[in-house]
């Protein structure tokens, strides 16, 4: 059982924002989520992207109130990523299978 699923841990609220933007994140790119716990970048499983949401307090850090809010912030931190790793000096840094995977 995740920390986010444990009773009277997350606030209902918070659960259903977190849940439902996993949700609309899965259904929108299929490819990308495993039902592995164990999955490997750049796969995410939905269980595991719900409690490290909820374990680094994204909602309370960046005042989000609406899944979509939500959604639209993980959105933009991949765009930052992406950019962030599409630059020549960084492919350096990361294993080459996983970068090709990930772009």
């Amino acid at each position: 059982v995740k920390l986010v699923d444990m009773p009277g841990v997350a606030t209902k609220g918070d659960q259903k924002i977190i849940n439902e933007a996993a949700t609309r994140l899965q259904k929108r790119f299929p490819d990308m989520f495993k039902q592995s716990q164990q999955c490997r970048s750049p796969h995410l499983n939905i269980d595991n992207l719900r409690d490290a949401l909820f374990g680094a307090e994204i909602i309370k850090k960046h005042g989000l109130k609406t899944p979509k809010q939500l959604v639209d912030w993980m959105m933009a931190q991949n765009d930052t990523l992406a950019h962030h790793f599409q630059n020549e000096d960084n492919h350096k840094k990361v294993n080459k299978s996983a970068l090709n995977k990930a772009i």
